[in-house]
């Protein structure tokens, strides 16, 4: 059995929810950071290997959630404008307000992703469990190509590259398909 000290020290060690969040780290361990550097979020948390982004079109709900951020923010500063220039015009408020908030965007992209990161481990945690990467570049999400091209179609390889593969696909018993990238 631990002694209230213990207690105290692991508590005191083990960060909360919300300054994980505002910190932005894993929901798992609340100890692996979510971005490298910049705008560019690991793939893995480098502490415990949970994926960040479990699906294509993950962060769609956290477009919901910048705006919930966002929205009393401008707000209060369309209110602020029209209450120090009574003369302003709402609209005019509204622009310059929204034009403010600017400078805020890549900060609620980050929070709003990590809260969309919680709430979805929460409602839905990992089930499998990995260890870390030991190579830093798994982690990373790969810089794309600066000209990847247009409508590049991949070519078809026979599943079967012998004479009867192609004996086949000649007779029409094979099926050509292509792939689009």
């Amino acid at each position: 059995m631990k002694n209230k000290s213990e207690e105290s020290a692991n508590v005191l060690s083990e960060p909360s929810e919300v300054s994980a969040i505002i910190r932005v780290r894993c929901p798992e361990c609340k100890k692996g950071i979510v971005y490298a550097h910049g705008s560019q979020m690991n793939r893995l948390c480098p502490s415990c290997g949970i994926k960040f982004e479990r699906e294509p079109g993950y962060f769609s709900g956290a477009i919901w959630i910048g705006v919930l951020l966002a929205t009393p923010v401008a707000l209060f500063t369309m209110f602020c404008l029209l209450w120090f220039f009574r003369d302003l015009h709402p609209a005019i408020a509204g622009i310059v307000a929204s034009l403010s908030f600017i400078p805020l965007i890549p900060l609620t992209i980050r929070i709003s992703r990590s809260i969309w990161m919680y709430l979805d481990h929460q409602m839905n945690p990992e089930t499998t469990y990995r260890n870390p990467p030991d190579n830093p570049d798994d982690i990373r999400v790969p810089v794309p190509p600066e000209n990847p091209g247009m409508g590049a179609s991949i070519p078809v390889v026979p599943a079967y590259p012998d004479k009867t593969a192609e004996a086949n696909f000649a007779s029409g018993q094979i099926k050509q398909e292509m792939m689009e990238v």
